[in-house]
């Protein structure tokens, strides 16, 4: 299930951040990348003070397993759990934010990716 970010959200959020980071990204960055990128998992509080600024959509299996936000028409953040890739979650999550996106009356989206895409 897709739904939009709760406060609630942000400890696992931040957590899905951090091994996103450190799991997801480990073919592409060294550890020391990884490291400067990521040195710890961010504090819920931290987590929610940089989402609640955003429109964030969470994809929620009996908890969250990815997330991604809009920051206007530039997608900002886009992770999800490393043992959820190529399930069609970050397309479910794409698919809201592109949703939400038409509802704003973007002419496009926008971001910026740090690793090759794949789903």
């Amino acid at each position: 299930m897709i739904r939009q970010y709760v406060p609630q959200d942000a400890g696992a959020l931040a957590l899905i951040y951090y091994r996103g980071v450190h799991e997801g990204a480990a073919g592409a960055y060294s550890a020391a990348q990884r490291a400067a990128w990521a040195p710890e998992v961010p504090s819920a509080e931290a987590w929610h003070a940089r989402l609640s600024a955003l429109t964030t959509f969470v994809a929620d299996d009996v908890g969250p397993v990815g997330f991604m936000s809009m920051d206007g028409d530039y997608l900002d953040f886009s992770y999800v759990l490393p043992e959820r890739r190529g399930d069609g979650t970050a397309a479910a999550l794409y698919d809201a934010c592109l949703a939400w996106a038409q509802d704003q009356r973007f002419a496009r989206l926008t971001f910026a990716s740090a690793m090759p895409i794949d789903n």
